[in-house]
C-alpha cells in the first residue's frame, strides 16, 4: 500500500512539473522560443533536469502546437523552424555516428 501511495504522489508531482514547464510557451512570446532559452528558464525555475526529459517536454509541446488548427500562423512558422532545426541536428549527429562506426 505504501508503494502504491508513493507511486501516486510521484506521478502527480511529475504532471505538475511538466505543466509548470509548459507554462513557458504562454509566458514568453513565440519569437524568443528556443531549446536553449527553455532549458535556461526551466533550470532557473525548477532546478537541474535530465537532458532527455527537458528535450521531450519542449519538442512534444511544439508538436502539439504544430497539430493544433487554432495555432496562429506566426506560432506555426516558429514551431516549424524549431522542428526543422531539431531534424538538422539529429541528421548531423547521425552522420557523425556513422563516420565513427566506419
Amino acid at each position: 500500500m505504501k508503494l502504491e501511495k508513493q507511486a501516486k504522489i510521484l506521478k502527480e508531482r511529475t504532471r505538475a512539473f511538466e505543466k509548470g514547464k509548459i507554462k513557458y510557451f504562454w509566458l514568453f512570446p513565440c519569437g524568443i522560443w528556443s531549446l536553449q532559452h527553455f532549458i535556461s528558464w526551466s533550470t532557473n525555475m525548477f532546478g537541474p533536469t535530465e537532458r532527455n526529459e527537458i528535450h521531450t517536454v519542449f519538442y512534444n509541446t511544439l508538436y502539439i502546437f504544430c497539430d493544433d488548427p487554432m495555432s496562429s500562423q506566426e506560432i506555426f512558422e516558429v514551431v516549424r523552424n524549431l522542428l526543422l532545426k531539431k531534424k538538422v541536428c539529429v541528421s548531423i549527429l547521425q552522420a557523425r555516428i556513422h563516420i565513427f562506426q566506419i
